[in-house]
């Protein structure tokens, strides 16, 4: 009787004691930004193969971003750098489904919370990254689309959309200049989302 009573409390233990989780993907599955290169030519039909439906939210958007180094995998606490955070599922936000937390600051009851959008060209934007990727997929398929009807087909505000059609030519400018040789130091960036 002892057994099976001792047994039913070490799985209660195991299923209370939750495993701290330090990056979205293991380490070695990071592939950089070039291994976007290696994929197949990304569009709205094959989008949700790598980050899922729009409005879905699963960990395939992360994954898909922290692979391609769109976002950190893994990230230190500005208070206390020796520690790395740990990756946490909160289900109250509404853009973001996963944050980084320091446990060291959170039992000194301090509360050290990051957004997995940080440091990424995601980091100003209230879309989430799911959005402005099929945003820009339908972009480049639909280039005259009109932006009320991109707005109404994505649920998104005429002036987010309008705002990221802006950045969309604007990256496509830099490229352009890039590849043409007239500023072939120019980065693929721009400073609003």
């Amino acid at each position: 009787m002892r057994l099976p009573m001792l047994l039913l409390l070490l799985c209660r233990l195991v299923l209370l004691t939750r495993r701290q989780v330090f990056y979205i993907i293991p380490p070695e599955d990071v592939e950089g930004e070039d291994g976007l290169l290696d994929l197949e030519e990304l569009s709205s039909r094959n989008l949700p193969n790598y980050i899922g439906n729009l409005g879905e939210v699963t960990e395939m958007e992360e994954q898909f971003l922290a692979r391609y180094s769109l976002i950190s995998n893994t990230r230190r606490c500005e208070k206390c750098p020796d520690n790395k955070m740990s990756l946490v599922k909160d289900k109250s936000l509404k853009r973001d489904s996963y944050l980084w937390r320091c446990s060291e600051c959170k039992k000194r009851h301090m509360s050290t919370k990051v957004s997995t959008k940080t440091d990424s060209f995601f980091e100003r934007s209230h879309l989430t990254p799911q959005q402005i990727l099929y945003l820009a997929a339908d972009w480049v398929e639909n280039p005259t689309k009109p932006i009320l009807h991109v707005a109404r087909d994505f649920k998104v505000d005429k002036n987010s959309v309008t705002k990221m059609h802006e950045m969309f030519r604007q990256l496509t400018k830099s490229w352009f200049y890039r590849e043409t040789g007239k500023d072939q130091h120019q980065m693929l960036c721009t400073q609003n989302i």
